[in-house]
């Protein structure tokens, strides 16, 4: 393991530290396991065409998530010695501060230490994008992950104190040693045999007629554990449905409607439709600097969903395939690029 993570996980947010305690290590277990699968599901949203070879497509999505911007960036732009390709950065503005606070600068790096960090400006050697238009990274992989772990760690503590475990008395040593062996046979299916009969005697309890025993456990209370999956669920699904993919539970309400339930799932477009149309923005922006043709739409399972949603708002439109989808969300962006543009050229803007 490498010494620098010996002591932690390694997340888009910085280290996770755990000591040497397993039930740390469990619960940061737990955690990684939802984050990850969060972060998947989020980064899983868009698809790309006409990205160059320099770009990975994996990489625009991870850095949009965990930092919330990205920049494009040619390295040899800013150093004449630096490879000449189209590749994307993650970093944060600097420089003198421009409209609304944003540096005119971008200070960044794609990892590679042969590169290190590029400092460009924007709108003149480097166009810059965001997440979404609060210009945030996706703190939902990690707000969702804590509240996934926390339910599931209450699901593992009743099934644990759902198991039958009486705890049987021996009054020495070889009396215990008895007792066990006879319990190990029991749990291999063995014939059991008692060799003597005051083992027996001692544990019996003579007014009841049955070992004596501490139990610390209540299998009844394993029935709890339905309100315990359900609430995973509900969690589960509310997190899905923000962002695109309403999913359908069996806990509807005695009073909801179903026109309510639907109402749910037409807003969880609301941030999906922000999150493209940034992202088309910035390639619209990136095309026109650069002469690239880069082109962004929802992946096909967001496309599907958005077909849907389209269906339940205007049942007489029909949109075929992701392709349309693009089409008709990047004459959006478009005209809000240039209304943004016309904005910066009045007010001495970034360029952007």
């Amino acid at each position: 393991m490498d010494e620098k993570f010996k002591n932690g996980y390694l997340t888009p947010f910085g280290l996770l530290p755990f000591s040497k305690d397993n039930k740390d290590l469990i619960n940061l277990d737990r955690f990684m396991s939802h984050f990850s699968s969060n972060t998947d599901f989020l980064i899983s949203m868009f698809d790309y065409d006409g990205l160059p070879e320099s770009i990975d497509e994996r990489f625009i999505e991870i850095y949009f998530s965990s930092n919330g911007s990205i920049a494009a960036i040619n390295p040899h732009d800013i150093n004449p010695s630096l490879p000449d390709e189209l590749i994307v950065i993650t970093g944060g503005r600097s420089g003198q501060p421009k409209n609304y606070g944003l540096g005119e600068k971008y200070n960044g790096s794609n990892n590679n230490p042969s590169i290190g960090v590029l400092e460009g400006t924007v709108g003149v050697n480097c166009i810059v994008g965001y997440n979404t238009s609060n210009m945030a990274p996706d703190f939902d992989s990690y707000y969702y992950a804590r509240m996934l772990m926390e339910i599931e760690k209450s699901i593992m503590f009743n099934i644990r104190f759902a198991r039958l475990a009486p705890i049987l008395k021996a009054s020495d040593s070889i009396k215990r040693e008895a007792l066990e062996e006879l319990l190990n046979n029991i749990d291999d299916g063995n014939m059991v045999n008692i060799v003597t009969s005051n083992i027996v005697d001692e544990l019996r309890d003579d007014t009841s007629g049955v070992y004596e025993a501490i139990n610390l456990t209540n299998v009844d209370d394993i029935k709890n554990l339905q309100y315990l999956i359900k609430a995973y669920e509900d969690i589960l699904r509310i997190f899905h449905t923000k962002y695109g993919q309403a999913e359908s539970g069996t806990g509807k309400l005695a009073q909801q409607s179903v026109d309510e339930i639907n109402a749910s799932a037409s807003a969880s477009f609301v941030l999906a439709l922000d999150k493209l149309k940034q992202r088309q923005k910035f390639w619209n922006a990136v095309n026109e600097h650069y002469g690239t043709s880069i082109t962004v739409k929802f992946s096909p399972a967001w496309s599907l969903e958005y077909q849907r949603y389209i269906n339940r708002v205007n049942p007489d439109e029909t949109i075929e395939g992701s392709e349309d989808i693009s089409e008709l969300s990047s004459e959006d962006a478009s005209e809000d690029e240039s209304e943004l543009e016309s904005e910066e050229e009045s007010e001495g803007g970034d360029g952007e």
